[in-house]
């Protein structure tokens, strides 16, 4: 398992910095967020691939085999036993403490399922919450706060959120959820998810732009949606 983290928590570190520096800056929403996610599964899957570019000639030396003995042996084992032991214990109290975040998420979303009253509209499961909570989406769930049932105003946040829905956001934004599970002491995969879902909201305000929305309301609407409770797996109106 440590093999793998290290190789692929290094290629994780070079793809971001190869998408930082080539990939980032483009204006193609849709390929951004391609790449990112190619660039993650590649790390991640690379390290059970194994790479042969041709034979080389192989030297055969014989070497005498070194014989550690006594205390000064059982003590270096001892301590490199110890060592790997902690790092598990360290790495699997990280999993356990990301995977509960990911679940009580979901938690909240069923609950919020359940507790709120619901209806069917332009392709959305409406869950109309109480007070000024800001729109998210999670697959087409559309959970929103009441003042946000304006006839105008609700059909503009539907543009939006229909770039999510259509472009299946939510998936891209599972798999990074379970990458940060894996990854979760790897800056890079911090750093994947926070582009990816920059990628998803540019990609969401150019669809909404080219439906003709005024951008100047689009934008005071924008401003305005910054409230109540944040979920990790959701897409927000933002």
């Amino acid at each position: 398992m440590g093999d793998y983290l290290l190789k692929s928590g290094l290629a994780l570190l070079l793809m971001y910095i190869i998408y930082w520096f080539c990939i980032r800056h483009q204006h193609a929403f849709n390929i951004n967020r391609i790449m990112i996610i190619l660039s993650v599964l590649a790390a991640s899957l690379y390290p059970f691939f194994q790479f042969n570019f041709g034979q080389y000639p192989q030297i055969h030396q014989t070497l005498e085999p070194i014989i550690v003995s006594g205390a000064a042996g059982s003590v270096s084992g001892y301590v490199a036993n110890q060592s790997t032991n902690i790092f598990a214990i360290v790495y699997i109290v990280g999993v356990i403490a990301f995977a509960i975040r990911s679940v009580a998420g979901l938690a909240t979303l069923h609950m919020m399922y359940r507790r709120f009253p619901k209806k069917d509209y332009k392709g959305f499961r409406l869950v109309m919450l109480e007070g000024d909570q800001s729109p998210f989406t999670f697959f087409n769930l559309l959970f929103l706060g009441k003042s946000y049932l304006n006839r105008c105003i609700l059909d503009e946040i539907i543009v939006h959120e229909k770039a999510h829905l259509i472009s299946w956001h939510t998936f891209d934004l599972m798999l990074m959820e379970l990458m940060t599970i894996i990854h979760w002491f790897n800056p890079a995969v911090w750093l994947f998810k926070h582009d990816l879902k920059s990628e998803h909201e540019f990609f969401a305000d150019q669809h909404v732009l080219k439906k003709g929305i005024d951008l100047s309301r689009y934008q005071k609407l924008l401003l305005q949606s910054n409230k109540g409770i944040s979920l990790y797996l959701a897409n927000y109106f933002n």
